[in-house]
């Protein structure tokens, strides 16, 4: 919330002079964001969160972004692996296992 403030407060404090025009939509991209958050949700409970969170952000960042695969790899796997540790580990929340058992 207190982001969404700062940005508000520097929106208003901007001048109202400089307009910025939206770009053209990439509806294909956003298409695909969707598709891809939808298969998400459906494979959750199957295969658990932190492969399927994997791949989703492998997905992502490597061909949503356009990132070099080794690195959407890496920043994938660390995010996978950081959240599970945060939420099951430390918060004790319990996530999907899926078939593989994490």
């Amino acid at each position: 919330m207190i982001l969404s403030f700062i940005v508000i407060a520097d929106s208003v404090r901007s001048s109202e002079d400089s307009v910025q025009e939206m770009g053209k939509m990439n509806w294909a991209k956003i298409v695909l964001v969707l598709l891809s958050l939808l298969f998400y949700a459906f494979f959750l409970e199957r295969l658990g969160f932190v492969l399927t969170t994997f791949v989703l952000l492998s997905f992502l960042l490597g061909w949503s972004e356009r990132t070099n695969w080794a690195r959407s790899l890496e920043v994938a796997s660390a995010t996978a692996l950081v959240s599970y540790a945060i939420f099951e580990l430390w918060l004790k929340i319990r996530l999907p296992k899926g078939i593989f058992g994490f």
